[in-house]
């Protein structure tokens, strides 16, 4: 299996940092990350822009330039905090349509294999409002797949809490004709087993999220080890479905990063 990590190794770290202004910590992040996956013969990257950041303003070659000296490969998460495509406010889900769609022009030439997405943001009151929250998701999927590059696979990512439309297998599956990033955390969290939710889903996961967490209990990325996770049945269960996929670490900092790669390749061995 292929291993990598997100750039959220370096997030927290670089953009504390005062003294650096938000395109360089864009960059730095990204050399950081890029540095730590050659450093430890990983085969990807997982990049990502905040919502902070307009696309508009990076300097694109600049950043394709980097990634060029790198001969990885990588995958890209589009912003999460102020999307939502699932909204029930036509405005609010054409505007997050339009704003992840300028994501996947900016990593289209980047090389990127997939772009990971949340579906929807809760509202409170989803119960209510299941058919149309549904229906407001499946749109803006068709429009963002229509307006970008067909050959790179828009995933939809599992939420994490118990109960959080999209965080079970039952209600990702009524999104017809779409391919998943299997976030592992996020299913423990929502109380699912890793072979129940990784079985259901099956050949329609394209990438996996790994960092390890507590059943029923809030989305916090702990290192590897340090949770409840059996990582061992997680592998086994992508095994019988035949993944083979990028299988891309989430850890919150470098520390946390090079010692849960460690226990990932004694397990994935």
């Amino acid at each position: 299996m292929k291993l990598g990590v997100s750039t959220t190794i370096a997030t927290a770290e670089i953009y504390s940092q005062d003294y650096l202004n938000l395109d360089e910590k864009l960059f730095l992040a990204h050399e950081t990350t890029l540095d730590f996956v050659e450093k430890h013969k990983l085969a990807y990257a997982e990049l990502s822009v905040l919502d902070a950041h307009s696309i508009k303003d990076i300097d694109q070659k600049k950043f394709s330039d980097m990634l060029s000296t790198h001969n990885l490969k990588y995958t890209y998460h589009a912003p999460i905090f102020e999307i939502n495509l699932g909204a029930t406010s036509e405005s609010w889900r054409r505007l997050s349509a339009k704003q992840i769609l300028e994501h996947i022009r900016f990593a289209e030439s980047m090389n990127v294999e997939n772009i990971v997405i949340h579906p929807y943001r809760s509202m409170g009151l989803d119960s209510f409002f299941l058919e149309r929250i549904v229906k407001s998701v499946l749109t803006s999927l068709h429009e963002i797949r229509a307006g970008g590059d067909t050959s790179i696979n828009v995933l939809v990512e599992n939420l994490p809490y118990a109960g959080e439309l999209f965080s079970s297998p039952d209600t990702l599956l009524l999104l017809d004709d779409t391919s998943f990033c299997y976030d592992a955390a996020h299913a423990n969290c929502a109380g699912f087993s890793q072979t129940e939710f990784i079985k259901q889903m099956g050949n329609r996961i394209k990438e996996v999220h790994l960092i390890d967490g507590k059943k029923n209990k809030m989305d916090t990325h702990i290192p590897v080890g340090k949770g409840d996770i059996d990582f061992k049945e997680t592998y086994n269960a992508l095994k019988n479905i035949k993944y083979k996929g990028p299988m891309i670490l989430e850890a919150f900092s470098i520390e946390d990063a090079a010692t849960s790669l460690k226990k990932l390749k004694d397990i994935f061995r």
